[in-house]
């Protein structure tokens, strides 16, 4: 609530307030008095004074503006005087300029951002998220329009890598992709960095953690996951790796529709471009980025069959507590890595034993968690393991049906699980070049609702000549390429073009990045493709992802999370989503979206789940 300003600016204390309540008790208390007198029964005046003590609190509380108005006619009421909310945290700012310790722009309720590109104006609201990189925040446009503005923390390396997320925004944004956030502009304001984009609702993870971790209906996941293929052909298209594709980046349009949008392009880079080789989040990790092998956009839809079986069940497949975990899983479901994966590996020789057979050839075989431990001087988080069965299709196969099903509903729910198995099957592959693409898998049966057929793959027949092009080492023309985009787009910094050296790329506000000695690029932006270990696995502050056991705290999502029965489970403490998501009515896409039960998530403490008439027929 706003905090109200009082009448000349006075502080409490002073006649005029004084004089107010005088006439606030005169005005207000006495007509509640006068309705008590009625009644006669002792009973009946201790549930009057109950009515009395409820008008009176909101009459002080959200009625306080009309009673201000009631005691004095040429009260009007400011907004300008109120006392202005500190959205950042640490607040205090250090030495003379306007950011924290931490690098932070220290912003406030009303706080202007204004673009140095457009003239835009963009009014802070409300903070949505704060991460490694900076903070998100809720701005009101001069049309009165909302925005997601991310105001980047003032430091040369989360500069350089939100300017290659602004370069790849920018790029994907021609093609004008329904399943893509919407990008507007770059600016800088105070020395930080600020990209505005659309402002959406919630994302899948938070969807699942509303659900109480129950799974998503199969017709709902479908939805979803063409949405997302849809988005990742796009990017094929242009030659562009997403390299952190999770449930926290695809968020819903609005709570009212199925429809999503891909975010977060802080990591994502070019095909044959400068990356490193720790990226994704670990839980999508693929194989090829866990033993260090070349990659293409095959990783992202590796990344997104986790997903989708993540959807289905309602808790992640592979919950790997580290790599070697995580390549633990991998072959607990799908067996040993194909032997020409492992002799190219350069991380091979961390998680497998090499010996020669007595052909003389050579084999491998899987570390044991003690002699990992024991040769990388390390002690292995506890494993968790959610599930009964280990394979894929068992999974999906034995997973709970939903109550009351008939026998056609439930033979037909049967098939279209057969169906999403088998998608699953290609592109939970450990081959690169077999795995589906995602302009193959919107051909698949699961989304074009044809027959079953156990036996189908992609026509690969127009191109046979056109396999995965592969990131294999942090070397490229990434600077060529990028001058190619600014001089088609027009980009500017500081209202200034941004320009090109021979040592690297420079502009007004922000120091000169060189050229390292591995690349012929800008060393600032080639060192921002793929450099995602400090973003991806830890989060200042608070806790990962959830064990979900009764009143614990995950480890591994970056998010503080209690399970849904603990007393101090909070989603307005989640950072990324607005705080007055959880009141908004946003319950309705639950409240028919579970494979389990009776219907999901029927009630809410936040709030009652709307009519959402548009969805119902994806629930049924």
């Amino acid at each position: 609530m706003s905090t109200l300003s009082l009448p000349s600016g006075r502080s409490p204390g002073s006649k005029d307030l004084g004089a107010l309540e005088i006439q606030f008790s005169r005005l207000n208390f006495h007509p509640y008095g006068d309705e008590d007198k009625s009644k006669s029964s002792s009973k009946g005046n201790s549930q009057s004074e109950g009515k009395v003590k409820s008008r009176l609190l909101l009459k002080a509380s959200v009625s306080l503006l009309e009673v201000y108005k009631t005691c004095r006619s040429d009260f009007r009421y400011q907004t300008s005087l109120n006392p202005k909310r500190c959205l950042t945290k640490p607040s205090e700012i250090e030495g003379e300029g306007h950011d924290n310790r931490e690098a932070d722009l220290v912003i406030y309720v009303n706080d202007e951002l204004v673009s140095s590109t457009s003239g835009r104006k963009y009014v802070v609201i409300d903070k949505l998220g704060q991460g490694t990189f900076g903070q998100v925040v809720k701005c009101l446009g001069e049309n009165d329009e909302h925005f997601a503005v991310k105001i980047v923390r003032n430091k040369p390396a989360y500069t350089n890598q939100a300017l290659v997320e602004n370069m790849i925004l920018s790029i994907i944004n021609q093609d004008n992709s329904n399943h893509i956030v919407k990008y507007y502009e770059c600016f800088t304001h105070k020395n930080h960095l600020c990209l505005v984009t659309e402002l959406l609702s919630v994302n899948l993870y938070e969807l699942l953690r509303q659900n109480q971790f129950r799974g998503l209906s199969m017709n709902l996941i479908r939805v979803i996951l063409r949405q997302c293929l849809d988005a990742l052909a796009k990017l094929t298209e242009r030659d562009i790796v997403h390299c952190d594709l999770k449930p926290e980046n695809i968020m819903l349009k609005a709570m009212t529709s199925p429809q999503i949008k891909v975010i977060d392009f802080g990591s994502a880079c070019f095909v044959n471009q400068a990356v490193y080789t720790y990226i994704q989040s670990r839980f999508y990790r693929s194989p090829e980025v866990l033993l260090r092998l070349p990659y293409s956009s095959g990783i992202d839809m590796w990344s997104l069959g986790c997903i989708g079986v993540e959807l289905f069940l309602g808790l992640p497949l592979w919950p790997g507590t580290s790599e070697y975990n995580q390549m633990c899983k991998i072959i607990e479901s799908l067996g040993m890595p194909p032997k020409e994966m492992l002799d190219r590996g350069k991380w091979t020789d961390r998680f497998f034993n090499r010996f020669t057979d007595e052909q003389g050839r050579m084999v491998y075989s899987l570390k044991t968690p003690q002699q990992f431990q024991d040769e990388n001087d390390c002690e292995l988080p506890k494993d968790r393991n959610y599930f009964k069965f280990k394979m894929i299709h068992e999974l999906i196969e034995h997973y709970p049906f939903k109550k009351g099903l008939s026998p056609e509903e439930l033979d037909k729910e049967k098939v279209i699980r057969q169906k999403f198995a088998h998608f699953l099957k290609g592109v939970l592959v450990y081959d690169t070049y077999s795995r589906w693409t995602a302009k193959e898998c919107l051909q698949h049966p699961f989304f074009t609702s044809q027959e079953h057929d156990p036996s189908w793959k992609p026509d690969r027949s127009e191109e046979s000549g056109t396999l995965p092009q592969m990131i294999s080492h942090p070397h490229g023309n990434l600077r060529a390429r990028a001058r190619e985009h600014f001089s088609l787009h027009g980009f500017c910094v500081h209202g200034y073009p941004l320009s090109f050296h021979a040592d690297g790329a420079s502009w007004p506000g922000i120091p000169p990045m060189h050229a390292g000695e591995w690349c012929n690029c800008s060393k600032g932006y080639g060192e921002t493709f793929g450099r995602t270990s400090s973003l991806l696995q830890a989060s200042p502050g608070g806790t990962m992802y959830p064990p979900w056991a009764p009143g614990s705290i995950g480890q591994q999502r970056g998010l503080p999370m209690h399970s849904p029965g603990s007393a101090a489970f909070n989603p307005g403490s989640s950072p990324g989503v607005a705080s007055g998501f959880w009141m908004a009515q946003g319950m309705g896409v639950l409240g028919m979206a579970s494979n389990k039960g009776s219907g999901g998530m029927n009630k809410s403490p936040y709030g009652s789940p709307t009519d959402n008439s548009v969805l119902a027929a994806l629930y049924q």
